[in-house]
């Protein structure tokens, strides 16, 4: 399978790119530095130098590489900025469908929390809504997440990864997340991650 990883060199994508290519996929990482591409080629993986919020140069990214899938684990958290984040979320996650639906793709996986839902005192489900009704720095957390989701879901086929952190316990939005989706339902693992996947109008 030709994989199009963008965020290859970031927490997660520095343990997916040695696993995909040892499984025989064909990897082309979406980097920010000529740095970071010479680590990829290090592995046996192709790689993109170029930037999320640069649509043009993300479509042209997308449309060499021919992917059959596109991977976004990107996020921008120096410094702890939110607010960067959630920018990242929102203007990267959309360049990045654009780019797929352009060049045909038909599945997208996306990287997403499990702490963005509504407090309450039981786990929660994929029918909880995000905690929208936040207010400050929480709220375009959450915002970012809605709009990374809702970009996904127009893929033919999407996979959306909400990651939860180890050791996290208490405090709003914490409850741990059950994913349900198709007749699936399985309790998240460790730290509240969840994974919802479909397709087009489900």
């Amino acid at each position: 399978m030709r994989v199009f990883l963008a965020g290859a060199t970031g927490v997660i994508g520095r343990r997916l790119v040695p696993l995909l290519v040892d499984r025989g996929h064909s990897v082309t990482g979406f980097v920010r530095r000529s740095a970071d591409a010479d680590w990829l080629y290090s592995l046996g993986a192709k790689a993109v130098v170029g930037d999320v919020f640069d649509a043009d140069g993300v479509r042209r990214a997308v449309a060499l590489a021919a992917p059959d899938v596109v991977m976004h684990q990107l996020t921008d958290l120096k410094g702890g900025n939110r607010q960067a984040n959630s920018e990242m979320r929102v203007t990267g996650t959309r360049h990045l469908v654009d780019a797929a639906l352009a060049a045909g793709v038909r599945r997208v996986v996306a990287q997403s929390i499990a702490w963005a839902y509504e407090a309450g005192p039981v786990p929660a489900t994929e029918d909880v809504p995000l905690d929208l009704g936040s207010s400050g720095s929480r709220l375009r957390t959450v915002q970012g997440v809605a709009a990374l989701e809702a970009a996904v879901r127009e893929a033919p086929e999407w996979v959306v990864l909400r990651y939860g952190p180890r050791g996290r316990r208490g405090g709003r939005g914490s409850r741990r997340s059950r994913s349900s989706r198709r007749g699936r339902s399985r309790r998240a693992g460790p730290g509240g991650s969840a994974a919802s996947r479909g397709s087009a109008g489900s």
